[in-house]
């Protein structure tokens, strides 16, 4: 364990004590220090991060969202989806999931949840299916991928039906 290592008796249940080696620590307040200097958000740290990141997930793009709703619902607007529409959700999540889905002009239809994973129980969503649904967002509860998922994901894309992954609780 870090020398720096000291539990703080005013949080003795904490999970993670961070330890930042020295060189880290001056590259982190210079940053920081730059960052509140001058811009907070946007500029050239978040377009560097968004064509890393691209480029790590070899894609052409990397767009950066200030939030999960905003980044949901985006996605859904380029997926096309309006008034009318379904997309099913999963009752377990925070309300940026269902609430994408409503700011991009669809309705959410919730589904239950797997007891196993709790994931979108995807029997459960496959029954909630109508003419009217477009697509599904799964929520990958606490990092875990059902092993479920890529079934799912096949089932769906083979009926013209899109998967959003929403991992902000990943």
């Amino acid at each position: 364990m870090p020398a720096s290592y000291k539990p703080s008796p005013e949080h003795p249940l904490s999970p993670a004590f961070p330890y930042f080696p020295p060189e880290e620590q001056a590259w982190l307040q210079s940053e920081l220090s730059d960052i509140l200097n001058s811009r907070l958000s946007m500029g050239p740290r978040v377009a560097r991060f968004e064509q890393e990141f691209a480029e790590y997930c070899g894609a052409v793009y990397g767009v950066a969202f200030p939030s999960c709703t905003a980044a949901l619902e985006s996605a859904l607007a380029a997926l096309g989806v309006g008034v009318g529409d379904e997309v099913l959700v999963p009752v377990e999540t925070f309300v940026a999931t269902g609430m994408g889905v409503h700011l991009a002009g669809g309705n959410p239809v919730f589904t239950e949840i797997s007891g196993d994973t709790f994931s979108m129980d995807f029997e459960d969503a496959w029954s909630r299916i109508t003419d009217r649904t477009r697509g599904a967002i799964v929520v990958h509860f606490g990092g875990n991928i059902a092993p479920e998922f890529p079934g799912f994901v096949q089932r769906m894309h083979s009926t013209g039906r899109f998967v959003i992954e929403d991992a902000a609780h990943a």
